[in-house]
């Protein structure tokens, strides 16, 4: 939940986006839960990295 997937993945915009979300809003309840339905729907949708290869 805290994106290091998006960090090995190439996608440094969103893994510093996720980080924060979950630093900054995780002292809240709202802040997992916006970041746990992104990590679900990441899950489903994500199959290239930011090189542009294929997600096993």
């Amino acid at each position: 939940m805290l994106g290091v997937h998006n960090f090995y993945a190439g996608y440094l915009g969103r893994g510093f986006a996720q980080l924060l979300t979950v630093l900054i809003l995780g002292w809240f309840v709202i802040g997992f839960v916006i970041v746990l339905i992104w990590v679900v729907i990441e899950c489903f949708t994500v199959t290239y990295d930011a090189a542009g290869d294929k997600l096993t």
